[in-house]
């Protein structure tokens, strides 16, 4: 189940809020690869799943969390066993 806030532009500069939101992944649900052109920090509730970025992959599961910077490949995949369930936070600013 996906939830998405959308959040209205303030005209703020030093730090804008994005979108924010949670989804409880079905197994082998994957997003990517993409680039972002702002930040997004996701953090696992539970289950795990892998995130690539650049040449490197890594394992996570519940309690850690993963960041995608703008301009950076990036493709994450919940475990087909035991799928995580993230919320997640997108910002950008100066």
């Amino acid at each position: 189940m996906l939830e998405t806030l959308n959040i209205t532009r303030l005209n703020l500069t030093d730090l804008t809020m994005y979108q924010c939101g949670t989804e409880e992944c079905a197994p082998g649900h994957s997003f990517g690869p993409w680039v972002r052109d702002h930040f997004l920090i996701h953090y696992i509730l539970k289950g795990k799943g892998i995130f690539q970025v650049g040449d490197k992959t890594y394992t996570l599961h519940q309690g850690q969390g993963f960041l995608i910077c703008p301009g950076a490949v990036a493709y994450y995949e919940a475990d087909q066993r035991d799928p995580w369930h993230y919320i997640w936070v997108g910002f950008n600013g100066l």
